[in-house]
């Protein structure tokens, strides 16, 4: 509330003090006796206007405001180093036609509130765009036109977001369409890939059977050679037989042969010369070779239940069918 305004070389006033009533104060006086000043003055200390210092008295350099409240005391002084003050706190003037913010929260005064004797008469003097803005002052409702706007704005942009996302929708399902046959392409690549893993699997047993097939001809060429092997030991072994024989006759004779040179001497009786009998080093190297080629057929013997045992092996693990294929075999003889 306002209680008191002061006034000192502003304009025709040197000094002048007004008390305001609680409710209504009335100015009376003459034509230019400076009653306008007094509401201008106010005004003037309430938004820092007009500009320069035409308000100032004449033959002054400077003049002074002071405004009382219930609970501040405001100040405003004109000229050179002019300032406001709040308390007996100065601060400066924030630029043209502005006043510090502290103050302008405790005035809260708008243009509205202020009414001179050359002021139109209410809005009744206004056009209509003017009433609008005069009313806008008192509700403020430019802030509504602000958020109705911005509103509007975002309403816009959401429909375009909207549109562009349904055409994108729409982009996408066409997509869909056109990509539907690679999901039954992407079925039959799975059973391919099935596949290939399958035969991989078959081609790597395959692979195996082909390595063991290998070993068992192996086996067969070494079998055949062991038996070519067996069949001339098994002749060396006949023939070895009849040379301990003949060897056994020689030694025989050999030991006959001596017997009779002994009595050639007792019977005076020339005894016609025998042949060359073997040496006995020679009767040891024959034994050792037909126990070698008896070693031989022994071998060869386990060779064959070597074989005999394999070919059961193979048989059992191909389960009647063919190694290549995997068909079923009708002929036994075929594994």
């Amino acid at each position: 509330m306002l209680k008191k305004l002061i006034l000192k070389n502003f304009q025709c006033h040197k000094s002048l003090k007004v008390d305001f009533d609680p409710c209504v104060t009335i100015l009376v006086g003459k034509n230019d006796s400076g009653k306008t000043s007094v509401t201008r003055g106010l005004s003037y200390l309430t938004f820092n206007r007009p500009l320069g210092s035409a308000f100032i008295r004449h033959g002054q350099d400077k003049c002074s405001l002071q405004l009382f409240l219930e609970q501040h005391r405001l100040k405003r002084v004109v000229g050179k180093n002019g300032y406001y003050s709040l308390d007996g706190k100065k601060s400066k003037a924030i630029g043209k036609g502005k006043i510090p913010p502290d103050i302008e929260k405790i005035l809260n005064l708008k243009e509205i509130n202020f009414q001179t004797q050359h002021s139109p008469l209410g809005w009744f003097a206004l056009t209509p765009g003017n009433v609008a803005k005069e009313l806008n002052k008192l509700l403020d409702l430019e802030s509504i036109d602000k958020v109705q706007f911005e509103i509007a704005k975002r309403l816009r942009n959401k429909k375009a977001e909207l549109e562009v996302t349904k055409k994108r929708l729409e982009d996408a399902k066409q997509e869909i369409k056109r990509f539907k046959p690679v999901v039954g392409l992407n079925v039959k690549l799975g059973n391919l890939d099935l596949r290939q893993n399958d035969i991989a699997l078959k081609s790597s047993t395959a692979d195996s059977l082909t390595f063991k097939l290998k070993q068992l001809s192996g086996a067969i060429n070494q079998a055949n050679s062991t038996t070519a092997a067996a069949a001339s030991g098994s002749l060396a072994v006949d023939f070895g037989g009849d040379l301990l024989q003949c060897q056994t006759r020689l030694d025989s004779l050999a030991l006959l042969g001596g017997q009779l040179r002994q009595s050639e001497s007792l019977l005076s009786v020339p005894i016609p010369q025998l042949p060359e009998w073997p040496q006995p080093n020679q009767a040891d190297k024959l034994r050792v070779l037909i126990k070698k080629v008896f070693i031989l057929n022994s071998n060869y013997k386990q060779l064959e239940k070597s074989i005999q045992e394999k070919n059961e092996e193979m048989e059992e693990k191909l389960g009647g069918r063919c190694y290549a294929c995997g068909g079923i075999l009708t002929d036994r003889s075929l594994i």
